[in-house]
């Protein structure tokens, strides 16, 4: 004989309390009654032990945010403002990362991306640091908005235009870039560009 008493939390059952018995039987009302509070007391202690792993997790990120922002408060140079941010948030698929400003003085017609800081996994020199791109390079640089531009798969992703795929794929060696942008009063005034060289990241 055979009991199953679903296990349900705000009318979803997302599980079964199975109970056997050697025997073939009828199961009392008590019975049941009994497996049904069990049920739902089971029910309780995973919503209460997924709402602690939640606001855990949630924690972390906040103490993580809250170091990274004082380590930035803190920082006297670009790249002491880029290391404090990729000793913090980084992901093990980020093989590089950079510190990008427009220059305030470059045409409107054909803005100029520095990097004035770069950071690389396997690298630990000043790496790219100096570089200037100009829009008429890397077109993408005129279509910065303040959402970040997330590029998957670099060599298939048909959302970046042929000449920007171009720079990131074949001169730089990315596989994969996430291009997050800085703002202030509504004002982008570059980007932080990171990039996996080791293939497709979404």
């Amino acid at each position: 004989s055979v009991v199953n008493v679903p296990i349900e939390l705000r009318g979803q059952v997302f599980g079964v309390l199975t109970v056997q018995d050697a025997v073939d039987r009828q199961w009392t009302e008590d019975e049941l009654a009994t497996m049904q509070a069990v049920a739902a007391q089971v029910a309780q202690s995973l919503e209460a032990a997924r709402l602690l792993e939640e606001s855990e997790i949630s924690l972390q990120d906040t103490m993580a945010l809250y170091r990274t922002s004082r380590a930035v408060a803190a920082a006297q140079t670009p790249t002491d403002i880029l290391q404090a941010i990729t000793s913090a948030v980084v992901a093990p698929q980020v093989d590089r990362a950079a510190l990008a400003l427009l220059d305030p003085d470059s045409s409107p017609d054909d803005p100029v991306l520095e990097m004035v800081a770069a950071w690389e996994r396997d690298n630990p020199g000043p790496g790219r640091t100096g570089m200037r791109w100009r829009a008429s390079q890397v077109p993408l640089i005129n279509h910065q908005s303040a959402e970040p531009m997330i590029f998957g798969d670099l060599a298939n992703d048909q959302e970046i235009d042929p000449q920007s795929r171009q720079m990131f794929r074949r001169v730089m060696g990315a596989q994969a870039i996430a291009i997050i942008p800085m703002l202030t009063g509504g004002r982008i005034l570059g980007c932080l560009p990171l990039e996996s060289t080791r293939g497709p990241y979404p």
